[in-house]
């Protein structure tokens, strides 16, 4: 079993926090960047496995982290900005193919694939409305699994 690392990565963000003073009696406001203070890990993992059943069986597996999420720019003017913050997340992915499998004198590929496969829910966006009374939050994709043929003639 042949084993490949594609590809992996660390990524550090780190926004500073600017001080910004509204006129001369005015308490000051601290502001950031939406996304601040963000730690993303990337990762994915290939396995060749040989031949199996007259194809190449692979196996190809990713993951990414991210570190919490802040929406809004100014924290201390939006009174929902703690709960509707996005929480560290960890995303996996996977595909399993057959490739290089010879059909009616054409290559052919089979593959199934799923995309967050243990349903996680996480937060993507969100929009801290205070003034009117209520925030809301766009989440992520839910789990998605499908199936692939693909030939070359």
């Amino acid at each position: 079993m042949a084993q490949t690392l594609n590809d992996a990565a660390l990524s550090t963000v780190k926004a500073r926090i600017r001080v910004y003073t509204y006129g001369y009696d005015t308490p000051s406001r601290q502001s950031r960047s939406p996304s601040h203070d963000v730690l993303a890990l990337f990762g994915d993992q290939r396995y060749t496995f040989g031949e199996v059943a007259g194809g190449k069986l692979s196996a190809w597996l990713d993951y990414t982290h991210r570190s919490k999420l802040f929406f809004n720019v100014v924290p201390r003017v939006v009174p929902f900005d703690g709960a509707i913050r996005g929480p560290g997340v960890g995303l996996l992915n996977g595909r399993i193919a057959l490739s290089n499998v010879s059909l009616g004198g054409a290559n052919a590929e089979f593959a199934v694939w799923g995309r967050n496969p243990t349903d996680k829910k996480y937060r993507m966006s969100g929009i801290d409305l205070g003034a009117l009374g209520f925030a809301t939050n766009t989440y992520g994709v839910p789990r998605t699994y499908g199936a692939e043929m693909r030939m070359e003639f």
